[in-house]
């Protein structure tokens, strides 16, 4: 045991953990629009059981049907049991929209993503807020993205050049709002404030219990109200976009080859779902320099990510009332993240094939 706010804490596994279960199923449609442009719409639609997540089995009772916090203060328990448990559950809706362009000197790859993700946890370390009801939990994934774009260019030049400029945008990802208390008394402090009147909100008037955000009218302290607890993960973080560019040159040399390595149509499909919906033809540009027939070639790149130097930021900071509620404290990362400090990055590159 291991001391945690004066009481011993002790792990269990719950007698009846399950090994998580994943089930997809997909529907698509293929088009050829025109000579040289095919799209593609799937739908698909993930389930999952048997989810992981911790609970503080040993925290007071409160029923959670009501979506309201009990009418007096819950006595915390003089010790902690906590459990990883396999009782949790998620559901997705995805629309996956593709469009392919491939021309003799330039090609281009894009998809579109619109997605509904809902789950009562957000991993095997995630403790529910009401112990005895982790589906007062249930709501959008902290991983969902609702909307997602890219698209990926590649253009041949003369002289052995390429151009391959890269657009992504994701629309904000979801956060949760917490009171930074213990209100559940479950010794792990992320209860959810409940929505107030507005009249408990005044223009101008600085509260330590109300909050006036773009959720509505927040009480940090609803013991024993009437008010309703805001939802899992209700807050929505900042939209972030980046465009990257590449701009390669070839230079070949040695002996002639009868036919260049990779040459003519060298686009070809890429593996798994992803965002490319059911077709086998729908994969993005494969190789984005130049094919030259020679034995060796010495390839030149430049590579810009971020090129409008846009701010992409993580979700805010999801403790009201603290100084940094609302706001957000780090950079985004994935496709946004930086390899450096800055925003803006360039990068050189020379590699020689032989």
């Amino acid at each position: 045991p291991t001391a945690s706010n004066s009481a011993p804490t002790y792990w269990t596994i719950a007698p009846n953990f399950h090994a998580a279960l994943d089930m997809q199923g997909a529907i698509g449609v293929d088009r050829q629009i025109a000579k040289s442009v095919t799209g593609n719409v799937t739908y698909l639609y993930s389930r999952g059981v048997h989810d992981y997540l911790s609970n503080n089995t040993s925290a007071p009772f409160f029923d959670g049907s009501t979506n309201m916090y009990p009418a007096a203060p819950l006595t915390p328990p003089n010790q902690d049991i906590n459990q990883y448990q396999s009782g949790a559950v998620y559901r997705e809706n995805q629309v996956i929209a593709t469009i392919n362009a491939r021309m003799k000197m330039f090609s281009i790859f894009s998809f579109y993503t619109f997605s509904n993700a809902k789950s009562d946890t957000s991993g095997y370390d995630s403790f529910s807020m009401n112990a005895h009801d982790p589906g007062q939990d249930y709501g959008r994934t902290d991983f969902a993205v609702t909307n997602r774009l890219l698209i990926l260019g590649d253009v041949n030049l003369p002289y052995a050049i390429s151009f391959a400029p890269f657009f992504v945008y994701n629309s904000g990802n979801a956060y949760n709002i917490t009171t930074g208390t213990d209100l559940t008394a479950n010794n792990q402090f992320n209860a959810r404030p409940a929505y107030a009147p507005a009249s408990d909100c005044p223009a101008g008037v600085t509260s330590t219990r109300y909050y006036s955000t773009k959720y509505g009218c927040l009480d940090a302290n609803p013991i024993g109200t009437n008010e309703k607890i805001i939802p899992y993960n209700v807050g929505i973080g900042p939209s972030n976009y980046s465009l990257n560019l590449r701009v390669s040159k070839v230079i070949g040399f040695g002996p002639k080859l009868a036919h260049a390595q990779g040459g003519g149509d060298h686009h070809h499909g890429g593996g798994g779902l992803g965002g490319r919906g059911l077709s086998g033809n729908q994969g993005g540009p494969g190789r984005l320099d130049a094919a030259v027939a020679r034995k060796y070639s010495l390839t030149l790149s430049v590579f810009a990510q971020n090129v409008l130097n846009h701010e992409n930021l993580s979700p805010p900071n999801g403790t009201l009332g603290g100084p940094f509620f609302g706001k957000s404290q780090s950079l985004a990362g994935g496709f946004f993240g930086p390899s450096t400090a800055g925003n803006r990055s360039i990068f050189l590159n020379a590699g020689l094939n032989f």
